[in-house]
């Protein structure tokens, strides 16, 4: 959990890389307590400062002219603010564990398209190609479905559909064709172009095409595209 608090620090003092950047504002647009934690995280660091230069400013004065009993009390004031604040702190680590735990994973949203394993003899290269892709070797099998003789459209799906089983967000937008109109083919095309928005973290460009679906998608990935919505 110190790297959620480290990760905060590094956001606010402008350590972070562009892309880690981009990463942690799209996590904190899906997680109100974790964008909660960044926007008082400065306010709070800076109250618990404040508290601890006026008690040092305190002890000093009591210990040159104050006598032992208000030196004492002085202590038990401190600790006293110090336990508000630490529970306060538990209490938002609590929860941001607690929401860790909960976030999507793009793991959790993906589903598997029918993969054309059997096919006529004209596709037997691209079922050749499917099952290489499912046993890991996605190079070999994108570098197959270039070379078959089916159109170009449904070529570079099936690439794309290849990448984004292995969760390559750019490489399948990358060959994402157009949706067309058959219900179908647009449906799933349109799916994986929001998961790989999802997944690259592009969370605006994906609500914009959620907000923006027809009426007639499949019910399967509205109930998707609820979850990520929230």
């Amino acid at each position: 959990m110190t790297d959620i608090f480290e990760k905060i620090d590094d956001y606010i003092q402008g350590k972070l890389t562009d892309s880690e950047k981009q990463v942690f504002e799209a996590e904190m647009e899906k997680d109100p307590l974790l964008k909660y934690a960044v926007e008082n995280h400065s306010l709070t660091k800076d109250v618990a400062l404040g508290f601890l230069e006026a008690e040092v400013r305190n002890i000093l004065k009591y210990t040159e002219n104050e006598p032992a009993k208000r030196k004492s009390t002085s202590w038990w004031k401190w600790w006293w603010m110090a336990a508000v604040f630490l529970l306060g702190l538990i209490a938002v680590v609590f929860y941001l564990g607690k929401a860790k735990k909960t976030t999507l994973q793009y793991a959790d949203l993906y589903i598997e398209p029918a993969w054309p394993i059997q096919r006529s003899e004209s596709s037997d290269t691209l079922s050749d190609a499917v099952k290489i892709a499912l046993n890991g070797n996605t190079p070999a099998a994108v570098n197959m479905i270039r070379h078959t003789s089916i159109p170009d459209p449904d070529k570079n799906l099936w690439i794309a559909e290849i990448f984004a089983r292995s969760g390559q967000a750019d490489s399948t937008l990358h060959y994402l064709p157009d949706a067309g109109n058959e219900v179908r083919t647009r449906d799933r095309i349109l799916y994986l172009r929001i998961l790989s928005l999802f997944r690259n973290g592009q969370i605006h460009e994906m609500k914009a095409i959620i907000d923006s679906l027809p009426e007639d998608t499949d019910m399967t990935y509205k109930e998707i595209y609820k979850k990520i919505r929230g």
